[in-house]
């Protein structure tokens, strides 16, 4: 069921965003429609005033010209605003607003021309009258195609329209009785009502045809958006494809090349076996750790790897790791420190993910630092909001990166140039991106600081109120799709 449910809430969403997109583009050819028909209802406007100043008072006539050309040019400056609303508009709760704010304008549009009519009716003859409504029907007509856009208008505007002539019909039809009107102003009430009618179902066609080709424009616009994103995914992931092959072809021919030098070398002169056992050794680990590499960034890359958020003792892991690498920095002739507070720190985390990060960075201190020390601390720290950060620090006196290659260092497939390459230090260049994935994955803040020929600092941040945010499996997935 929760599946289910996440389904159907997602579907409502989309087809909300849907219909958002699809109400912004018919809107917006209804206001064009609108702006493009204005030289056509001046000349109309101007065209009923000629008409009806022969035959009504001109005061009158002068009033109802002002207001039509009045409703005219609000209407221009309305299509004005909307231009420069325009990309606003998509906000959500904007383009409601908006319509509403502006629909009002139409509906008085209407109730103009039924005024025009009330002014006439009764006053001229009735081939006047027949002309003018002929006049009033085409006018309407020829805007329907512009209103069908938006259907809350087309109704309102026909309505004041041609049911305030209605009205003005019955109204004399009751006050004189209906024996005594004319045969020809009944009809013309009918051929009013059927114009009505039959306007408002041609709008409401017309209307349905725009609003599916609009859903159809942005189900298209959706399926060319995620074929080209899954395009670009596969090309992105056929070239790491190549650069993986590329690198680790290079890096693993190494150690096995010097593999086979050392099996031929004891095949010559088994009595060097003594003087050949350590470097056998450091070539085998350099295959497993190029392996590991490889497997961990391909575990990330296909989305394998889920967390596991629990309290883990920092401290503790710490110094279980300072007891794994402090030989082989001894070996290499390095000196291992470790600094820890005085009390338990337990932070929110992964506890084999932040080995892992941990791990990697320490290997890769003692792998390029050639003399000194390398130190393995933890820090409290205290926000202003009383948050508990604990921050793990590696720190090395190695050669330090160029300032050049540390905004890359975090990418796959980066090694530096400089850094001296042998079956025991070289990589495919996935031991920072694998660090810099998992930390962010978990809500890990993650800084590196460093100077060529002084050293590195690589610095983790663990806060307790990021971590215990992160949805496990939304996460990861995000982390996978930015490789």
């Amino acid at each position: 069921m929760p599946n289910t449910d996440s389904y159907q809430a997602k579907s409502a969403e989309s087809r909300a965003r849907r219909d958002q997109w699809v109400d912004a583009r018919l809107l917006d050819v209804f206001m064009h429609n609108s702006y493009s028909g204005t030289p056509l209802r001046i000349a109309i406007v101007l065209t009923t005033s000629i008409l009806l100043w022969q035959e009504i008072d001109h005061t009158a006539v002068l009033a109802w010209l002002a207001l039509a050309l009045a409703l005219i040019f609000v209407r221009h400056y309305v299509y004005t605003r909307y231009l420069k609303l325009h990309a606003s508009l998509s906000e959500d709760g904007m383009l409601r607003r908006f319509k509403l704010r502006i629909g009002w304008l139409w509906a008085v549009s209407g109730l103009v021309w039924a005024v025009a009519f009330w002014m006439c009716y009764g006053k001229v003859s009735i081939s006047l009258q027949a002309a003018f409504l002929l006049i009033m029907v085409t006018f309407i007509a020829m805007a329907v195609d512009r209103f069908s856009s938006w259907p809350a208008v087309l109704y309102w505007y026909t309505s004041f329209a041609f049911g305030g002539v209605i009205a003005v019909m019955l109204v004399h039809a009751l006050s004189v009785g209906w024996s005594d009107i004319p045969v020809i102003e009944s009809f013309l009430m009918i051929i009013v009502g059927l114009c009505w009618l039959i306007l408002l179902m041609g709008g409401d066609r017309f209307h349905q045809v725009l609003q599916s080709t609009f859903r159809l424009q942005y189900r298209n616009q959706q399926l060319t958006r995620s074929l080209t994103r899954k395009t670009e995914a596969a090309l992105r992931a056929a070239a790491l494809k190549n650069r993986l092959l590329a690198a680790a072809s290079h890096d693993i021919r190494q150690p096995i090349h010097a593999l086979s030098l050392y099996a031929q070398y004891l095949e010559d002169d088994p009595s060097q076996g003594g003087e050949l056992a350590p470097r056998i050794v450091q070539a085998s680990r350099a295959i497993n750790n190029l392996f590991d590499s490889l497997l961990s960034y391909a575990q990330i890359e296909s989305g394998g790897m889920s967390l596991r958020i629990a309290p883990v003792r920092v401290d503790q892991m710490l110094n279980d790791l300072y007891v794994v690498f402090e030989p082989l920095a001894r070996e290499k002739g390095l000196v291992l420190r470790l600094r820890l507070p005085s009390r338990h720190v337990t932070q929110l985390s992964d506890s084999v993910q932040l080995r892992r990060i941990v791990g990697n960075l320490l290997d890769n201190a003692i792998k390029y630092t050639h003399s000194g020390e390398i130190l393995l601390s933890l820090q409290i720290r205290v926000t202003p909001g009383g948050h508990h950060r604990a921050c793990v620090s590696v720190v090395d006196t190695g050669q330090g990166i160029p300032e050049q290659y540390q905004n890359d260092i975090f990418g796959e497939f980066i090694t530096v140039p400089s850094f001296a390459r042998s079956p025991s230090t070289g990589g495919v260049g996935l031991g920072l991106a694998i660090v810099s994935r998992l930390a962010h994955a978990l809500g890990h803040s993650l800084r590196m600081r460093s100077r060529v020929g002084r050293g590195s600092t690589f610095r983790i941040t663990l806060d307790d109120s990021v971590t215990s945010q992160i949805d496990p499996q939304a996460r990861v997935a995000a982390e996978v799709s930015a490789l």
